[in-house]
């Protein structure tokens, strides 16, 4: 949940590097110093740990299929829940 967590919080960014032309197509990531110290960025070389980034992504997905299954859990008795009191409110039939 801390890598969910901290995932969330990156902004992404369209960049371009200082030594490509302005002409050049925008980068889409995240700008390093926003994010440091992080498990998805290398600081040794300034550069993203493309394993780690992945590696937070996937405890991400984890996470959120997790709440995931909770809440279609809670939607299933809810909807039981929702049944079993029409089958009450409802008239008798004529047999």
């Amino acid at each position: 949940e801390r890598l969910h967590d901290e995932l969330l919080t990156i902004k992404h960014a369209n960049f371009r590097y200082n030594s490509e032309a302005s002409s050049a197509q925008p980068h889409l990531g995240f700008i390093i110093e926003d994010v440091e110290p992080s498990q998805c960025v290398d600081s040794t070389r300034d550069r993203v740990d493309l394993y780690g980034y992945l590696s937070m992504a996937v405890g991400a997905i984890q996470v959120q299929a997790r709440q995931i299954e909770a809440l279609q859990k809670e939607i299933d008795a809810l909807r039981d829940q929702l049944n079993q009191a029409r089958e009450k409110a409802a008239p008798p039939r004529d047999s």
